[in-house]
């Protein structure tokens, strides 16, 4: 369950350090880059990369390719929330729901591995 681990490493950096202002928010606040901005987004790819790994092995563990679908989704919703926000920042697609992908991806992660893993555990 070191993958289980590495997710909730990634989630408690994103808790802790908080993200550069940008894209408007908060509102009236220039947008900035700072070195504490790359560690929250170096969190996030934490967050993902555990969160995927351990749907899939999590799905294996219960015989199911659920876990398969739930690592797909996540990696398609955050690549999306991604380029989404890369082209936001560029001024190409401008108000881009970013982060309503970004929610999507790490609730479906989270639901699955809470569910596979309360499943696992009362099954002893």
């Amino acid at each position: 369950m070191r993958l289980v681990l590495l997710c909730a490493l990634g989630f408690g950096f994103l808790a802790a350090v908080p993200i550069d202002p940008g894209l408007d928010f908060p509102p009236g606040v220039p947008a900035v880059h700072t070195p504490r901005g790359f560690v929250h987004q170096a969190g996030a790819i934490v967050l993902f990369a555990g969160g995927m790994g351990a749907s899939v092995l999590l799905g294996r563990c219960l015989r199911t390719t659920a876990g398969w679908w739930v690592a797909a989704i996540m990696a398609v919703a955050f690549v999306l929330a991604c380029v989404l926000v890369t082209l936001d920042v560029l001024g190409v697609l401008v108000g881009t729901p970013s982060g309503l992908l970004e929610r999507v991806a790490l609730f479906t992660g989270l639901s699955w591995i809470g569910a596979a893993g309360l499943r696992l555990y009362r099954a002893g």
